[in-house]
């Protein structure tokens, strides 16, 4: 039966999956019509294999992921988000540690669930490998497929490769070990070699983070950045290097721009994150070299002119994708506080629209101007969803941060606009049509939500209404 399975999916393969769905349906269909299974594991695996090139996952090991990942998919139709606990048990019973290290990696970064993550770590921690499942680790999600097919991918080389991967078959270690301030040196045959130190103690470490993150009640986004970054600089610790964690602090930052290339901005976000891991749980002192930044340089926010944010806005056809650009410029609102807008953050009758838990989870509200809330409206009486303002595919789902960058991005190829800076830019936008227009910097502050005055006032260096009124010595002699 799984060999059957896995020719099937190798045949439907042998076609262009990501562009299948577009071959086959004209625009009216995909307006109308819901992908069905095989359009939908088209688009998972498409963001599985964007995200698995940006974290940097070895080749070998990716194949595997995305393998196990289309297996997982195509036994259970439907959203991934709506899979029964005994489903995911059964799952990682049978593919083993690595069949829970790609549903970790999946619901962490393609099909983003914090809860399924929570759980898989629950059953990893509780031994479900081995059949012992903890009774308060069940999620209560709908039934969608029962008693799923044996399969002999499990032949595969998984075990016969180790050197691939990063975390596979390690025992978990209990959550309330004690705090490391040096890795011993052990011997195990468990520890991958990426990691170079034992599994169970890295899993203790991330543990303690994931608990000290918790109970400051820090933002999921916080969550993710904080954990990713530790598991990284775990990735590349040695036994050896933790005996100087200034030394294995700096060199790692280092290899995130010579290796990885990320920007000096984003390193900083890592270094910060790292720096929290190593005080709160390595209990490693507080000092100036776990303070190291690179430089970032000075760069000024992205500003479109008056003309191309009135085309943006005009231009999309789907009411949604109008009406989305919309507010994030008539508002200055930022990608996720779009997202997640609901019916009741519009307050018609007063003109205003609520931001709910926005960044640094603070409520604020910006006018909603006379001559957007016509288009408001029309929205919240036709096509509004059932729970968010914009709803996916699925309902009751907000739509994605990545649809959303989409619909900002597809206009401005359309436009032959510069994308850059991403929609992120029709706030910056907002924010500097405003201090030209002579609004006061405090409420530009507050309409943004910006704890410091500080962060408003970059937009004072890109305010072209004081640099234009200014006469170049040129003027006398032309």
């Amino acid at each position: 039966m799984r060999n059957e399975e896995l020719r099937m999916r190798n045949d439907w393969y042998s076609g262009d999956s990501n562009t299948w769905w577009y071959q086959n349906n004209s625009k009216q269909n995909k307006r109308d019509t819901k992908p069905d299974q095989e359009q939908w594991i088209a688009i998972w695996l498409k963001k599985f294999d964007g995200i698995a090139e940006k974290q940097n996952i070895q080749p070998r090991k990716r194949i595997l992921f995305r393998t196990l990942v289309d297996l997982f998919i195509w036994r259970n139709p439907g959203s991934p988000y709506k899979i029964k606990s005994l489903i995911m048990e059964e799952f990682i019973r049978e593919f083993g540690e690595f069949g829970a290290e790609t549903l970790r990696f999946f619901y962490t970064y393609v099909a983003e669930s914090l809860q399924h993550v929570e759980y898989i770590d629950a059953l990893t921690n509780a031994g479900s490998i081995n059949g012992n499942v903890p009774a308060h680790a069940k999620i209560a999600v709908p039934v969608l497929l029962q008693n799923p097919p044996q399969s002999d991918l499990k032949k595969m080389e998984l075990n016969s490769k180790p050197e691939i991967l990063s975390e596979s078959h390690a025992e978990k270690a209990d959550t309330t070990s004690s705090h490391c301030t040096t890795i011993s040196k052990k011997s195990t045959t468990t520890a991958s070699k990426n990691s170079q130190i034992p599994e169970n103690e890295r899993s203790a470490l991330l543990d303690q983070l994931r608990l000290e993150i918790k109970s400051r009640n820090y933002s999921r986004k916080t969550y993710k950045g904080y954990i990713n970054a530790a598991s990284r600089f775990l990735d590349r610790l040695t036994p050896e290097s933790s005996k100087d964690w200034t030394c294995a602090f700096k060199e790692h930052l280092v290899w995130l721009r010579d290796v990885v290339h990320l920007a000096p901005s984003s390193i900083n976000h890592d270094a910060a994150s790292i720096k929290f891991f190593m005080e709160e749980v390595l209990q490693v002192k507080p000092g100036t070299d776990l303070c190291t930044r690179m430089k970032t340089g000075k760069t000024l926010p992205r500003v479109h002119s008056a003309e191309n944010i009135s085309l943006l806005i005009k231009t999309p056809s789907n009411p949604k994708h109008r009406l989305i650009l919309m507010l994030t410029y008539g508002c200055g609102l930022r990608l996720g506080e779009v997202q997640n807008l609901k019916p009741e953050d519009i307050d018609v009758d007063r003109k205003i629209l609520w931001v709910r838990k926005g960044k640094g989870k603070k409520d604020r509200m910006v006018m909603l101007d006379e001559n957007l809330l016509p288009y408001v409206v029309d929205w919240l009486e036709d096509g509004c969803g059932t729970r968010y303002l914009f709803e996916g595919y699925v309902p009751g789902k907000a739509i994605s941060e990545r649809t959303i960058e989409k619909v900002y991005t597809n206009t401005c190829h359309k436009l032959d606009i510069n994308h850059q800076g991403g929609i992120h830019s029709l706030r910056h936008t907002f924010a500097t049509n405003l201090l030209e227009q002579g609004v006061n910097l405090r409420y530009i502050q507050e309409l943004l939500g910006h704890a410091s005055s500080k962060t408003t006032e970059i937009y004072t260096h890109v305010a072209a209404h004081n640099i234009t009124s200014i006469r170049s010595p040129i003027a006398a002699l032309l």
